[in-house]
């Protein structure tokens, strides 16, 4: 099984720069509490460690991950798997 990072946006991105907001649009997050799956990447992880003070990261493996966001979500909202 192939490991993937499992991002969540803590924190609004109101008070960030725009090359960390554009980061942040970059991976697909929006609002605070948006959460993604991502392969674990040397390109995303850089893009990790310029938003390391707003997000939280969890290294899982593709079926925890997917298993986690349909946990966290409710049915009648959708998620993003990438």
């Amino acid at each position: 099984m192939s490991k993937v990072l499992f991002i969540e946006l803590k924190k609004s991105p109101s008070k960030l720069s725009p090359k960390q907001r554009l980061t942040l649009r970059a991976l697909g997050l929006k609002k605070r509490g948006g959460m993604i799956i991502r392969k674990d990447l040397r390109a995303v992880r850089g893009m990790l460690n310029i938003l390391q003070q707003v997000i939280e990261v969890q290294q899982l493996d593709q079926a925890q991950a997917e298993g986690l966001l349909k946990e966290k979500y409710s049915s009648n909202r959708g998620y993003k798997v990438a």
